[in-house]
């Protein structure tokens, strides 16, 4: 029986042997496919990063482009109605002085048209940021004169309401909105 036991303690040493170096081999080939996996993924992120940035500078231009043409529109706009000033103040009265007011008007606007074809509305923009830092008082001012002009003119545009339709039936002493010609009769 000794040399069976011999022989069984030598199949078990070879297979503890055996089983030590493949769970090495499976440590150094699970430790290899770690870092394969990690190089991947490093480089799967590199190149989500690169693509991001290379669409954010697609829009960037393409936003860039949009407002550049934008600018080009609105100057042809402003010049087309400088054009129109310029038209109405010359078929005007020579002596009147509105006549030069609205020629002054159709100047500054092909004026202004000429800036934002040159500049754009960057320039403009960086232009009245520099106006409000060296006269800020001025500059709110301006604001809200301006956007009380535009208020009225939204106003007038859009209409006054129910007073402006002929519609008075909620004004006291207001017989429903009928012409004269039919209150008398009632």
């Amino acid at each position: 029986m000794s040399q069976d036991q011999n022989s069984v303690t030598r199949n078990a040493q070879a297979a503890r042997n055996e089983a030590g170096q493949t769970a090495e081999r499976a440590r150094e080939a699970g430790s290899q496919v770690a870092s394969t996996v990690g190089e991947q993924g490093r480089a799967v992120a590199r190149e989500a990063t690169t693509q991001v940035r290379d669409v954010a500078i697609e829009l960037r231009e393409r936003a860039k482009g949009e407002v550049k043409s934008q600018g080009h529109r609105f100057a042809q706009s402003v010049r087309q109605w400088s054009n129109d000033l310029a038209s109405m103040a010359e078929a005007g009265k020579p002596d009147s002085p509105v006549r030069g007011l609205v020629g002054q008007a159709a100047d500054r606007g092909r004026h202004m048209a000429d800036y934002l074809d040159e500049r754009g509305f960057g320039g403009a923009v960086d232009e009245l940021q520099k106006f409000a830092r060296r006269r800020p008082g001025v500059f709110l001012a301006g604001a809200v004169l301006a956007g009380f002009a535009v208020g009225r003119v939204a106003k007038a545009t859009m209409g006054g309401g129910p007073s402006d339709a002929g519609d008075r039936s909620g004004e006291p002493g207001s017989h429903g909105g009928l012409p004269a010609v039919q209150r008398e009769s009632q």
